[in-house]
């Protein structure tokens, strides 16, 4: 006996392929399904899919910062978007004290405050976001830790202006 199940679309084809399994499971194992597995494959999946949840551990917030840490550029430096298939795109703007970081189709920033260099604290986190430069040294891509999954690293490409 086997199933196929087909979906498209993240994350809702995903849960509803292993809720129809689940299900399947049951029902094959027991002669009924058991219970109601796409609310509970929903939930696990939404909390794994929040930042900073890991399914191999919770993220490590950076140290104090260094002594000598360096200052970070100008906030406008950071300022524009940046990209990379999968995660859509991120934008950052300049903040009192820091920068905002606008992730995706969100509209509240994560606020992100200066820490050693090009590295910036987000601070509801407490874990990096390292901008990256060019051979120019202008900002050219950012790497944000509390993005990242053991299958897709989060490396931003900066869209030109």
């Amino acid at each position: 006996m086997a199933i196929v199940v087909l979906t498209n679309g993240f994350p809702g084809g995903h849960i509803l392929k292993k809720a129809v399994i689940s299900g399947w499971d049951d029902l094959y194992f027991t002669g009924a399904v058991q219970k109601d597995w796409y609310s509970e494959i929903d939930a696990g999946f939404l909390a794994a899919m929040n930042p900073g949840a890991l399914v191999t551990g919770p993220l490590e917030p950076l140290p104090p910062a260094p002594p000598g840490a360096q200052p970070s550029r100008s906030p406008a430096a950071y300022h524009g978007s940046y990209s990379k298939e999968y995660y859509s795109t991120l934008r950052v703007e300049p903040n009192s004290g820091g920068l905002k970081l606008y992730a995706g189709h969100l509209t509240e920033p994560y606020f992100l405050v200066p820490y050693d260099g090009d590295t910036f604290r987000e601070t509801g986190t407490g874990t990096a976001v390292n901008f990256t430069t060019g051979g120019n040294g202008t900002v050219t891509g950012v790497h944000v830790a509390m993005l990242e999954y053991p299958w897709n690293k989060a490396d931003f490409v900066r869209n030109s202006s």
